[in-house]
Parts: C-alpha cells; sequence; structure tokens
C-alpha cells in the first residue's frame, strides 16, 4: 500500500492529481487543503473516492502539517497560496508562505522519514525569458516575477534538504496546463477565464499584442505522466513536462471563437513587466527516460474544457 498525501488538494492540479491517483487500488491517498466549511462541494468531489480521506488543514499551521504527515510514503507539493498576478508587486507575500511553509513541510518530511517529495513547480516562469525555440531543464534559470523566484527558491531548498538530510525528491516543471475544474474566475489559467467571459459576452483583457506564445498541456496529460514516473528511480532532478508546442494567445482566441461561434470582446492592455513573452518547454528529457506520452490535442481539450465551464456556469 502507497501512503499519498496531496497538499493543495482542493487546487486546479490536486484535484485532477488525485482523480488520477485515485484509479490505483494500493494508493491510500491523503486530500490536504483548508476546504472551506461553508461550501459543501470542496469536499464533496472527493467523496466519489473510495481511497481519499480529507484532511482539513492549514499548511501554514506547522502541527496541522505534522500531524497530516504521520504513516506517508509520499508526499505531492501542488500548494501555492499566490499566482504570478497576486504578487507581481508584492514579493513578500510569497515569500511568508509559500517559502515559508514549503521549508517547514520538508523539515517535517525528514522529520517523519517521507520517502520522497513530489513537487510540482512551474516551467513558465521559473525560466524567465530566453532565447530558444525550446526551453531544457539546462537552460539558465531567471524567472522575472516574484512567483517564479519563489517556485525556484523552492526547488533550491529541496536540493538543500536532499544534500543534507537526505531527503528524496523530483521536480515537475509544468508548462500551462488547462482543463476541467481550473478556476474559471481566477487570474490564473487564461484559457477557462477566457472561455466564460466569451460565453457570458463579456470584455477580456489581453496583455501586449496577442502574440505572447505559451505551451499550453491538457491537466489529463500531466496528472497521467506524474504517476506514471513520480516513483521511479529518477535519473535527474527536474523534468520539464509540456506539449512541446507554443501557441499564442490569439490563436487561442481564434479557436475558442471557431468551438463557441461567438466573436470575443477584446481590450488589449500593456504587458506588465514580469510577464514572460515566450515559453516553450523542451520535454525531452522526460520523454527519454520514461517513453512517449500521447497527449491531447488542443481542439479537443478546448472543447472538453468548454463543455466544463458551461457546466459551472
Amino acid at each position: 500500500m502507497n501512503n499519498i498525501i496531496v497538499f493543495g488538494a482542493n487546487g486546479f492540479i490536486g484535484k485532477n492529481l488525485i482523480s488520477e491517483l485515485s484509479k490505483h487500488d494500493n494508493n491510500n491517498i491523503i486530500a490536504f487543503d483548508r476546504f472551506s466549511k461553508s461550501k459543501e462541494e470542496d469536499e464533496y468531489y472527493f467523496k466519489n473516492f473510495n481511497n481519499v480521506t480529507i484532511f482539513r488543514g492549514d499548511f501554514l499551521d506547522k502541527d496541522d502539517v505534522d500531524k497530516a504527515l504521520a504513516g506517508i510514503d509520499y508526499v505531492f507539493h501542488s500548494l501555492s497560496m499566490t499566482n504570478p498576478a497576486s504578487v507581481s508587486n508584492d514579493p513578500f507575500t510569497d515569500i511568508d508562505t509559500n517559502v515559508r511553509a514549503s521549508i517547514v513541510l520538508f523539515d517535517m518530511c525528514v522529520k517523519n522519514n517521507i520517502e520522497k517529495i513530489v513537487y510540482l513547480s512551474s516551467g513558465g516562469t521559473v525560466y524567465g525569458d530566453i532565447d530558444s525555440i525550446k526551453i531544457s531543464e539546462e537552460s539558465a534559470t531567471k524567472p522575472k516575477s516574484p512567483y517564479g523566484i519563489g517556485k525556484l527558491t523552492i526547488e533550491n531548498y529541496l536540493r538543500y534538504f536532499k544534500e543534507s538530510k537526505g531527503l528524496d525528491y523530483i521536480i515537475y516543471r509544468i508548462a500551462n496546463p488547462y482543463g476541467p475544474k481550473q478556476n474559471i474566475t481566477s487570474k490564473q489559467g487564461v484559457i477557462p477565464i477566457f472561455i466564460n467571459h466569451i460565453l457570458k459576452n463579456e470584455e477580456l483583457v489581453v496583455y501586449g499584442d496577442g502574440s505572447m506564445q505559451r505551451d499550453y498541456i491538457y491537466i489529463d496529460d500531466v496528472c497521467r505522466m506524474i504517476n506514471y514516473s513520480y516513483r521511479s528511480n529518477n535519473r535527474y532532478a527536474e523534468y520539464n513536462i509540456g506539449s512541446g508546442v507554443g501557441t499564442s494567445v490569439s490563436e487561442i482566441l481564434k479557436q475558442i471563437e471557431k468551438i463557441t461561434d461567438i466573436i470575443p470582446k477584446v481590450t488589449y492592455a500593456e504587458t506588465p513587466a514580469s510577464f514572460v513573452n515566450a515559453s516553450v518547454l523542451d520535454g525531452s528529457r522526460f520523454s527519454n527516460e520514461f517513453g512517449e506520452f500521447k497527449l491531447t490535442e488542443l481542439s479537443v481539450g478546448l472543447k472538453r474544457t468548454l463543455d466544463y465551464v458551461k457546466s459551472k456556469s
């Protein structure tokens, strides 16, 4: 039996990851998050799985984290209390929450003899602007935003805990995941946000001229790749997970217009200084070690995301 805990269980990646992990009967999964007591739907999703138990806890509470780790083998850290927009002008929040709490988590993992920690990092922000067609794990890491700096700092602390305390880990630098269960009203995840605005005939904001490129990967593909590889004796510490294809914001809007048959109302705004112009990941390190995965085509993923957004509207 594999005893697993997912920190950030109620988030976009967390929910989908637990859904994938739960397919294996030998996995006993703890879903750790705050879970608002006023919203039953926050917990209802996990009641569909026989091998998932909810742990209502505060990631900033050392005692909650320590208690939740008892008897755990594998720790998935997908929790972030900020997003790129929320800390663009406030790096202290990221340091005081995500960075500090992650260090406490790693220390508690050592105390509880955790077999391995799986950290879900950001391939879209830790590298920054790189003059390359595709970004590999050997590319320089020059994050432009406090969010990316925080993610890279947490990665570096994992390296410290491995070298000084023997804590085993694997890092997945995920490109731009999208799909069902993503928040349609937040400031992170342009695809569901755009779809939601378009369906409601609302104006949406595009930063820059629409040429900004991102590497979009469907969330089910991300979770399948992680689930397949995380227990391995990984050769490297960091692995990119992306589609390897760059798609501009303008092209995303064209495809959404095609599947909704609605012409979007767009306002163009100045690009924030912390935004990366282009980010496309080279995933050959992962595929060379773990094999090729057939990825969901963008057109298919967009239609599935559209269906999800419609169900939430």
